[in-house]
């Protein structure tokens, strides 16, 4: 009686066999398993966003190091970021692999604010035709970013990329805040309450993606919000620092 209502199995060996990956945490998976379920291009990206936190993550533990040596260090770690970002924005768009474009979208969003010292919120809203696409270019990054994720599988949370798919949530819905009031007051009739919408269903499905983590998994799920979390101090660090040289 109750088959129906039962929720469905997840497709392919999925987290017990591949881990749970995010580019939040390292990504110790083999990618032949894989293959064949996601493009080469979507791992890629991946593996940009996870090089650009490790990095911006060395760069401030160098920073707070009272070791001379370490700060030495700095300079460094700030070209590989800005190399790191230059190759996202290198990536071109490809609207026949949503889960693709919705990962470039939000690393452009994602590396941009590192890169540039830059709030995750209401981001510069860029309509450049060779990063958002031809198609879209009347929209802003945020609002791209959740065009690209509705055309993908939200139920299932992208599958053995759930993680993935969290990440990609969590920044679009941090970058959907606006920066205050006043700005969010300034919008034109109608487009504040479509930010809110969008805000809400980024939100959701960040909370549908880790709730939908197999229990042995919860740690590793739990160390990937606590990363979000601490990117986004330091990046508030940083960017009352650059207020205070000002």
């Amino acid at each position: 009686m109750l088959r129906g209502f039962a929720p469905r199995s997840i497709h392919s060996s999925s987290a017990e066999h591949i881990g749970l990956i995010s580019p939040l945490c390292g990504l110790n998976y083999d990618p032949r398993r894989l293959q064949g379920l996601y493009s080469e291009q979507s791992l890629e990206v991946i593996q940009d966003v996870q090089s650009i936190t490790q990095t911006y993550l060395a760069r401030w533990k160098c920073m707070t190091d009272s070791d001379p040596t370490a700060h030495a260090q700095v300079e460094s770690l700030d070209a590989q970021i800005q190399e790191t970002y230059a190759c996202v924005l290198r990536r071109p768009s490809a609207h026949t692999d949503w889960i693709y474009e919705s990962c470039r979208l939000a690393a452009l969003i994602y590396c941009r604010s590192i890169a540039h010292s830059t709030p995750l919120t209401n981001p510069t809203t860029l309509m450049q035709t060779q990063m958002v696409g031809p198609d879209l270019t009347d929209t802003s990054l945020i609002s791209a970013l959740h065009a690209a994720i509705m055309h993908t599988d939200t139920r299932g949370c992208w599958g053995d990329l759930r993680g993935v798919f969290m990440w990609a949530c969590l920044v679009g819905g941090a970058a959907s805040w606006p920066s205050s009031r006043g700005h969010e007051a300034g919008h034109e009739a109608g487009s504040a309450p479509a930010q809110a919408w969008v805000r809400k269903c980024f939100a959701l499905y960040a909370v549908r993606a880790a709730a939908s983590v197999p229990f042995d998994h919860a740690s590793t799920m739990i160390d990937v919000l606590r990363t979000m979390l601490l990117v986004r101090h330091w990046k508030e660090v940083g960017i009352a620092a650059q207020g205070t040289r000002v």
